[in-house]
This record gives C-alpha cells, sequence and structure tokens, in this order.
C-alpha cells in the first residue's frame, strides 16, 4: 500500500492523508481537504507548509482563495533532492568543522599511544629515518633534548649512526645520557666532537641497565643491541615521554 511506502519516506498519517487528497485533485481549496479527511482546517494549512517547505506541494495564494496544488506523483523525487541537498550541505559542515578543530590544541594529559616495532634488518635504517622525526618532535615541544640511558653495544655496533647522529639533528637538539666509559665509547665521543653530546658516565656497578632507553619529544626508544637478535621499540605517546623524561632530569640532577 502506497501508505506504508510513503511512511518510509518520513510522511505521517496526516501528512499521507492531505497529500493523496490533494493529489487526486490536482488543485483544492484547504476547505475542502479538511473536510475529506476530517483534519481541522488550521492544522492543513500548518501540514500543508510543512509539505510546501519539503517541495512536496505549492500553495497558491494568488487568488481571493488559497489553493493547494499537486500536478503530480512526480513530486516525490523533491524528497529525495531536499536530503541530498542536505547531506551536501552537512557534509560541507563537517569538513570545515574538521579543519576548524585541527587547530584546537591537543591535551597535555591524555594521548593514544602509538608503538612501532622494528626487527634486526629494519633497525638501521629505522635508527637513520626516525631521527628527523623525533628531532622535530622534541622541538615543536621545547625540549630539545635527548635523555635517558645509552647502552654501551649501541655504540658498538652503530658507531656510525652515533657520529652521524649530530649532522642529522638540528643545531638546538642536545644529548644528555647516561653511559658506560668503555674504550669504544670514549673513542667514538672523541670522534663525534660536538658540544652538544653530553655524556655522565656510570660505573658498571651502580646500574644494572641492559638496553638503550632514551626519550627525545614525544617519543620514547627502547633499544636492544647487547644480544641477538637486535630490535627496537618506538613508542609515541606524549603522557608517558613527559614522565619519562621528568625521572631522567632528576637523575642527571643527582649524579
Amino acid at each position: 500500500m502506497y501508505q506504508e511506502l510513503l511512511k518510509k519516506l518520513g510522511f505521517d498519517d496526516k501528512e499521507i492523508a492531505i497529500f493523496i487528497a490533494v493529489l487526486e485533485r490536482g488543485r483544492v481549496a484547504p476547505a475542502v481537504v479538511s473536510k475529506v479527511t476530517g483534519i481541522n482546517r488550521s492544522t492543513v494549512y500548518s501540514v500543508a507548509k510543512v509539505l510546501a517547505a519539503r517541495g512536496i506541494l505549492n500553495i497558491d495564494a494568488t487568488t481571493d482563495t488559497t489553493y493547494l496544488v499537486i500536478e503530480s506523483p512526480d513530486v516525490l523525487q523533491n524528497v529525495i533532492v531536499r536530503e541530498e541537498r542536505e547531506l551536501s550541505e552537512r557534509k560541507s559542515l563537517v569538513k570545515d568543522a574538521v579543519k576548524q578543530l585541527e587547530s584546537v590544541p591537543r591535551s597535555k594529559h591524555y594521548s593514544v599511544p602509538k608503538v612501532k616495532f622494528y626487527n634486526e634488518k629494519e633497525m638501521h635504517d629505522a635508527l637513520y629515518t626516525r631521527l628527523p622525526v623525533w628531532a622535530e618532535s622534541s622541538v615543536a615541544i621545547g625540549e630539545p633534548s635527548w635523555w635517558g640511558f645509552q647502552d654501551v653495544s649501541l655504540v658498538e655496533h652503530f658507531p656510525e649512526w652515533i657520529v652521524d647522529h649530530y649532522d642529522i639533528i638540528p643545531s638546538t637538539v642536545s644529548t644528555h645520557m647516561f653511559t658506560n666509559a668503555t674504550s669504544t665509547e670514549q673513542a667514538v665521543h672523541k670522534k663525534v666532537n660536538d658540544a652538544r653530546r653530553i655524556v655522565k658516565y656510570l660505573d658498571d656497578k651502580d646500574h644494572e641497565f641492559t638496553a638503550t632507553q632514551a626519550v627525545l619529544g614525544d617519543y620514547i626508544m627502547y633499544i636492544m643491541s647487547q644480544e641477538k637478535p637486535f630490535y627496537m621499540i618506538e613508542i609515541h605517546d606524549r603522557v608517558m615521554a613527559h614522565n619519562f623524561r621528568e625521572v631522567f632530569k632528576k637523575l642527571w640532577e643527582k649524579y
């Protein structure tokens, strides 16, 4: 039945009754519609205005008597046209809203951690490709320095990265790292010869660190290079990085 179809299109019972009454007659006075449908005249007028706004009927008030007009059932196409127009407008509003909301500062107290694992084959390239990202993050948040513990095995297995490191990062980014005073570490430190590389040497007996743990910007790195297989875990999390950095800053003050 057409009544059920019209309901699925969003018509209520009064709208259906008035729509059918006008459609059957093509052009009809509201008083006639009221008599045919049993709906009082004022309600017929108000419902007709709603249907007119949806493009389903026309209200002809050019003569002394107002008429409601529907030329054919094709006017129902206007329901789709109107909805498509509204959807297009909503899409445009959503696009504008997203663009404007991108400028809203993110909360400093909540972030969704992103974790990336790099296996031994991926580590070397990842150290080089990810370093500029980490450094850019550190500059962006106003914390342009590494903080953490460097396991000397990192220097032993990736000495070229330590040396190249200071040619890759911005000149404002420095290093504050605890490590051990092995001959390899001291030789690389001398080769780097950059005032930005600040290290504090710990006695082996003073700690039980077995991997490099460091923070730069909003990124934390765990690097296992002491035993095979090597791997690196990158954690992108503003809150974790902030707290990790604060711990090592406090340790730095005490040593």
